[in-house]
């Protein structure tokens, strides 16, 4: 999706958020955040899906696959999603929970601007 800068009408990519699961690495505007293996791997899957909800399960399915996850997955997901979210706040970046459909990436566009108007 692009939007253009209301301030001098340049294009820009306020989705453009890069996820790299071999160094566990998310970069936005030129700023990097590192984070955990599951952190990366549920940014990635959100990133993916962004803008429509990803189910808790297929999180679940994504880092545990058929085998068994943790004894209490859910609260494990919630766990990382919660320290995830602080992670991405400098970049502009959140995480909304969408009750029952699962989790969505939002992205501040406010950000976007101010990356362009720099």
């Amino acid at each position: 999706m692009t939007a253009l800068c209301p301030l001098c009408s340049h294009p820009i990519a306020p989705l453009a958020l890069l996820v790299c699961l071999e160094s566990s690495a998310a970069t936005r505007f030129g700023q990097m955040v590192q984070l955990t293996p599951h952190q990366a791997a549920i940014l990635d899957m959100l990133a993916r899906r962004s803008p429509r909800a990803t189910s808790i399960e297929l999180i679940a399915m994504k880092l545990w696959g058929a085998e068994d996850g943790p004894e209490h997955e859910h609260n494990t997901i919630r766990v990382h999603v919660s320290r995830l979210r602080r992670k991405l706040a400098p970049l502009g970046v959140s995480i909304s929970n969408r009750y029952v459909a699962g989790y969505r990436l939002v992205f501040d566009e406010v950000a976007a601007v101010r990356e362009c108007a720099a």
